[in-house]
């Protein structure tokens, strides 16, 4: 058994390993992307689910928003505006002791008013800890628009170690030079959504050459922080300094752990702030970011709870993100590997083992704790973990799994299934094939009960009867006996010429069921149809036919015996030569079932029965009480007084008293004439009467023969 389950756990891990093997292939082709995709999803869903257990009317106040706004719009008219209005504000702002500026907004080209461009550059200069963006694009010579041959810009970006992972592109445009060179720092303001166009990360740099330029938020970080170089990215994270270690793809982007819904920030409208509309000190030792979340200004984004989310908050969010370092972290892409890996093996060696319904719950179980535990790590620590390859190579082993057991187990069952049906019961054939171990050479000790049955007189019927007539009619009764076995739930030990064995309890014992009561409704029910087939055969030329049945409970070895290459399930022991001597015994007594004082004990009072003797089997010293079944349910009073008198007359028996228990039993035979233990005890009791038995007899008869 142990070897077995070993086996099992082994082929189980493999099929496991094979499951784990199909995805980690796929992976590498187009399907890696539907993948991605199918992942992507779930993140959006565990944030969206996040997002419920976040405080919704709680404001971030060290970032402001500086909202261009419709009602801004309205005032100042259509966008843009003049340059002046920004350097107003930057004045407004630095006088009001703001931290940092940044501007979402691009100033890419001279005006025509030189004036406009002076007075920004000024209040730029003057502020120093204003930050202007740059954006990046590809080349598309069909609007002319040509790769750069050197970056106009390479005197704010950094020469990073690793830096050759970031993203690339090959056009850079920015503020016009003298406000670039006026600015604290100049940072891009692309977004890079996936394919579904949902911005989940943003890329800390962008190389254009040999030179790495910051996000705008990356670059306000670096300088509120004081981070120094070097700033290097070794795979898995960007180190800014010595102190920030951000998480990060394989190109260099984080992903974005969003605090809230929109207006998550403070929002404050441009037209406020520029009429000095805003309190006092509302600014002070913050930052503060210049964009938009007018609809007509085109800068709201997809993001992966709303549709229409204003993406100078993205901005907000990434910068919040680097100043707190609360960062949504994920394990390395080898840990999600070799985490997929350990789930395959371990459900492949489950699945295995157990049946293909219990496979599937546990392969629920698996996806469902799989998917809450990975919940419950984003909600409060922030840790992604992704749940599609994991999930997909254990449903896949399953799948695997289930075809092996059809292609292999299942067809070695189907053989088996057919060859048991002669032996044991359907039901109980289903429960032996879920462990084909059971037919292997061997055997185990517990308590069971043993049931012998047989035709009296068989001998001399077949003496008389033809042989084809007598084979006919006994399969015919063999057949009818062995059903009446199986329907409760018995194993069909062997066939002895007439002699029928059958176990109860073996191969497979259920909890709850007591097999003593299962074998002795079976001696009733073999005891009915055996009547019914003397009385349909008898037309015939058979004699009556009489059955003698003998049940005894106890400890016995049951297994498979034999020998390797031929064997049988049967059982062995003390308390299976009994049931047999039992069986016997009905010629003796003229009963028709006998069952042991241990079936008894097992029995409930439904079973009616008489106490037939005491007897000593040969080879034993103990004796052994012994009954006779008579039925089952509420007795009729003929069945009461029998069992009352013959009571009476065994007591009369066991005390010696010969005489008057001689007239006990006669009584009986009064209006039970048929009675063959009645009869027995009869003729015991005249013999005791001639040959009294010696002082130290104590009621037991012996067995002289098996």
């Amino acid at each position: 058994m142990k070897k077995l389950l070993q086996s099992k756990v082994i082929r189980g891990g493999l099929l496991g390993l094979g499951g784990f093997a199909i995805i980690f292939v796929l992976n590498l082709t187009f399907v890696g992307d539907i993948f991605e995709a199918f992942e992507s999803k779930t993140y959006d869903w565990r944030y969206r689910y996040k997002l419920r257990f976040l405080k919704s009317d709680t404001q971030i106040e060290e970032i402001v928003i500086i909202d261009i706004d419709q009602r801004s719009l309205d005032r100042y008219g259509r966008f843009p505006w003049p340059r002046s209005y920004h350097a107003r504000l930057i004045d407004y702002l630095t006088g009001e002791g703001i931290l940092a500026v940044g501007f979402d907004v691009q100033f890419f080209d001279p005006v025509k008013d030189s004036l406009e461009d002076i007075e920004l550059t000024r209040a730029t200069r003057s502020a120093g800890n204003a930050y202007n963006a740059l954006a990046f694009s590809m080349e598309s010579r069909e609007v002319f628009r040509y790769k750069m041959e050197s970056d106009p810009f390479a005197y704010s970006g950094y020469e990073i170690r690793g830096g050759e992972g970031f993203y690339e592109y090959e056009i850079l445009e920015g503020p016009f030079e003298k406000l670039a060179l006026a600015s604290a720092g100049l940072g891009f303001v692309n977004f890079l959504p996936d394919e579904d166009g949902i911005t989940r990360s943003s890329p800390l740099f962008i190389r254009l050459g040999n030179i790495s330029h910051p996000s705008l938020a990356t670059r306000i970080a670096i300088d509120l922080l004081g981070v120094g170089d070097p700033i290097r990215f070794p795979g898995d994270n960007v180190f800014l300094g010595d102190s920030l270690k951000v998480p990060v793809d394989s190109h260099g982007r984080m992903r974005i752990n969003y605090l809230g819904g929109a207006r998550t920030f403070r929002y404050v409208s441009y037209y406020d702030v520029l009429e000095g509309r805003v309190a006092k000190g509302s600014f002070k030792d913050k930052v503060a970011l210049i964009g938009s979340s007018a609809p007509g200004l085109g800068d709201l984004k997809v993001v992966p709870f709303a549709g229409d989310y204003p993406g100078v908050e993205i901005h907000a969010s990434s910068l919040y993100n680097l100043l707190t370092a609360e960062f949504i972290s994920s394990l390395p892409e080898h840990s999600g590997w070799i985490l997929t890996l350990v789930l395959s093996l371990l459900g492949g060696a489950l699945f295995l083992r157990l049946r293909p319904v219990r496979s599937l719950v546990i392969l629920l179980f698996f996806s469902l704790v799989f998917i809450l535990s990975s919940q419950y790590l984003f909600l409060k620590i922030n840790l992604w973990i992704e749940l599609v390859r994991p999930n997909l190579s254990l449903g896949l082993t399953f799948l695997i799994v289930i075809v092996h057991r059809y292609l292999t187990e299942e067809r070695e069952k189907k053989k088996y299934r057919g060859i048991l049906s002669y032996y044991v019961a359907p039901q109980v054939v289903s429960e032996i094939l879920t462990d084909l171990s059971k037919l292997k050479l061997g055997g185990t000790k517990r308590e069971l009960t043993v049931l012998f049955s047989d035709i009296v007189g068989f001998t001399t019927l077949s003496e008389r009867v033809d042989p084809v007539r007598l084979v006919n009619f006994l399969n015919d009764y063999t057949t009818r006996m062995t059903a009446v076995i199986f329907e409760h739930e018995g194993t069909l030990d062997k066939y002895i010429g007439d002699e029928i064995v059958a176990i109860f309890g073996a191969p497979q014992m259920k909890e709850g069921i007591d097999y003593a009561e299962k074998a002795c409704l079976t001696a009733l029910k073999m005891q009915e149809v055996s009547k019914k087939i003397s009385k349909e055969n008898r037309s015939k030329g058979f004699p009556e036919l009489k059955t003698g049945i003998g049940v005894n409970t106890g400890m016995m070895v049951a297994g498979n015996m034999g020998s390797a290459v031929r064997f049988a399930y049967t059982v062995i022991g003390d308390a299976v030569n009994l049931g047999s001597r039992l069986e016997g015994l009905n010629r003796i007594y003229g009963s028709s079932i006998i069952i042991s004082e241990f079936t008894r004990r097992r029995t409930s009072q439904d079973f009616f029965t008489r106490e037939l003797d005491l007897v000593r089997v040969k080879g034993k010293m103990k004796p052994v009480r012994i009954y006779e079944l008579l039925g089952y349910g509420v007795p009729s009073p003929q069945e009461r007084e029998l069992i009352s008198k013959f009571s009476e007359g065994i007591y009369l028996y066991r005390g010696r008293e010969w005489g008057p228990a001689c007239s006990a039993f006669e009584m009986i035979l009064q209006k039970s004439p048929d009675d063959g233990p009645t009869k027995a005890f009869v003729e015991r009791c005249k013999f005791f009467q001639q040959n009294p038995p010696s002082q130290d007899w104590d009621g037991v008869w012996v067995m002289q023969t098996k």
